[in-house]
């Protein structure tokens, strides 16, 4: 049976919050800088593909401009919940 996009979007959503939830339990100085380095990166690449696309249309899966999007938020979500949430005192 095929993946859908949105099983897709999920999976690779839910491995992303794994990866940075187990990053940040680990050392929040390292997963600080690896999450604003992954955004950074991840957003710049979505930046330049979505111009491109604009300027000519490619045969790039739609898929791919989503997994950057949600490469982008992923970090973006996990810290707001962990540092403005308060959530920071109750792991530590």
């Amino acid at each position: 049976m095929p993946e859908t996009t949105f099983q897709k979007s999920l999976l690779t959503f839910l491995i992303q919050v794994v990866f940075y939830a187990l990053l940040w339990l680990w050392e929040e100085y390292a997963a600080l800088f690896v999450s604003v380095t992954f955004s950074a990166i991840a957003f710049f690449v979505l930046l330049i593909a979505l111009i491109a696309e604009w300027i000519e249309r490619s045969k790039v899966p739609p898929f791919f401009f989503l997994f950057l999007l949600i490469s982008v938020v992923t970090p973006l979500i996990f810290f707001m919940i962990l540092w403005l949430g308060g959530l920071n005192n109750i792991i530590t």
